[in-house]
């Protein structure tokens, strides 16, 4: 499945110049192992599994999806999809600011939802009827996608979808979710990501976010699975991958620019998580 960007601030491509919507059917071609890319945007994601499937992880958290079921996906969570090689998927992803038509709306029916601690995300399934509901409203999205009101439609879907959740959503009032440890981790891999390129070390990593090197260790294989290093070995890969698409640099230029010490380590690295040596990956992925 494409995911739009490795930033982990997303900035999301619309459908439309002026309504802040993203619809779209995704398709799996072939599976890129090992590089989920992780991120997060002040947009809603709904995800609707078509066919195959997708371990889908928010916050840290694995939600194994099948066809038939989805995911909503609350604003600003940490999350990324591992799809099946033969997963589609009907993506939406809205910001619920284009619900805020006046202050009441903001505070009453939009910011309760955003800024519920305890939603970080939902998994949708049909044998729910608010949760079937609101899957039939995502099709319908798709479906009027194309037409030449399409925003008003899909604004009017968008309503009915957040009043779903709204009237659907658990009690705010106590919180599991440490917010700290989650803003210390996402300041650590925004750090990571706008530094890849140059020598990093586990203290500056864990300087980053305020913390200790222990409890950066933790935070890292709490959300993310990984240890700061394999994450930005890996970050480091995924920026390889899509310079050796789209330049014409040279794969001693790219292990450089991406912040490896040399050719040959990267190469190594390259093609254990790939499957294939560098210049394999261009020749295969050029258009």
């Amino acid at each position: 499945m494409k995911y739009p960007d490795d930033a982990l601030l997303e900035n999301v491509r619309y459908s439309y110049p002026e309504y802040s919507a993203y619809i779209e059917v995704l398709s799996v071609k072939r599976f890129r192992r090992g590089l989920p890319a992780m991120h997060w945007h002040d947009d809603v994601e709904f995800l609707l599994i078509l066919s195959g499937g997708d371990d889908y992880t928010v916050n840290g958290e694995k939600i194994p999806l099948t066809a038939g079921e989805g995911i909503f996906v609350n604003a600003r969570q940490m999350h990324y999809g591992t799809p099946t090689e033969n997963s589609r998927a009907l993506c939406v992803r809205l910001n619920p600011r284009v619900l805020c038509m006046s202050p009441y709306f903001e505070t009453t029916y939009v910011l309760p939802v955003t800024e519920n601690t305890n939603m970080p995300y939902v998994k949708l399934s049909p044998d729910t009827e608010w949760q079937k509901n609101l899957m039939n409203g995502l099709r319908e999205m798709y479906r009027t996608c194309e037409s030449p009101s399409a925003p008003l439609h899909i604004h009017g879907l968008f309503c009915f979808v957040w009043s779903l959740l709204s009237d659907n959503m658990p009690d705010c009032s106590r919180t599991d979710r440490s917010s700290d440890d989650l803003t210390a981790i996402e300041t650590m891999i925004e750090f990571i990501e706008s530094n890849y390129a140059r020598k990093l070390t586990l203290a500056q990593i864990a300087e980053a976010g305020h913390i200790c090197e222990s409890k950066c260790c933790r935070l890292f294989n709490r959300y993310v699975h990984k240890t700061p290093n394999a994450y930005l070995v890996q970050y480091r890969l995924g920026k390889a991958a899509e310079l050796l698409v789209s330049t014409d640099d040279s794969v001693t230029e790219i292990a450089f620019a991406c912040g490896f010490s040399g050719a040959s380590y990267f190469t190594e690295l390259f093609r254990k998580s790939f499957g294939s040596t560098p210049k394999e990956y261009r020749e295969t992925n050029r258009k």
